[in-house]
């Protein structure tokens, strides 16, 4: 490949074989690019729902200059829309990467880190738990831009398990 930056063309094979990699820069470009086409597409508005560490810096300095160099005009790009980090115990954000990472969040219980466990312990009705709390991040802007911790959620859960009715007696 020649040195510097210039056109790039690769060929991916659809049906088996192929294989295809980017770095977060650019399956970010790539998201908006892909949801300003589906505008277009469904006449519709696409939303990105993002942690708040995709906005700020990396919007104006990825993102922006990314679909303006693809030519998509600014009102044609995707509405982001940032939500809270969930945040470990250093303060650190709960990471995707580091969550498949073996032993990373050893440390956590199991229910953070498997659905299965998570509704077997509580139940179908902790997703409305869960969905309340998010609901209140939206109404109140002041829940909405700042963080919450595992133990946040931790304590959210102890308290809806403590609330939730003993099963009857067969």
């Amino acid at each position: 490949m020649p040195e510097g930056h210039g056109p790039y063309t690769e060929h991916v094979p659809v049906n088996g074989g192929g294989w295809y990699d980017a770095n977060t820069p650019v399956r970010s470009i790539q998201k908006g690019y892909l949801l300003a086409a589906e505008r277009e597409l469904y006449d519709a508005c696409s939303v990105s729902a993002d942690g708040a560490d995709w906005g700020g810096a990396w919007h104006g300095q990825v993102l922006a200059p990314g679909l303006a160099t693809l030519g998509v005009p600014p009102h044609d790009w995707p509405v982001s829309v940032f939500t809270p980090l969930v945040v470990d115990r250093t303060g650190g954000k709960l990471s995707k990467s580091l969550y498949v990472a073996n032993g990373a969040y050893a440390d956590l219980p199991e229910l953070f880190l498997n659905l299965d466990v998570l509704l077997a312990e509580h139940g179908d009705q902790v997703l409305d738990t869960l969905w309340a709390e998010v609901s209140r991040w939206a109404s109140d802007p002041q829940r909405l831009h700042r963080s919450y911790t595992v133990d946040y959620l931790a304590a959210l859960l102890n308290e809806h398990l403590a609330a939730r009715p003993a099963p009857r007696a067969a």
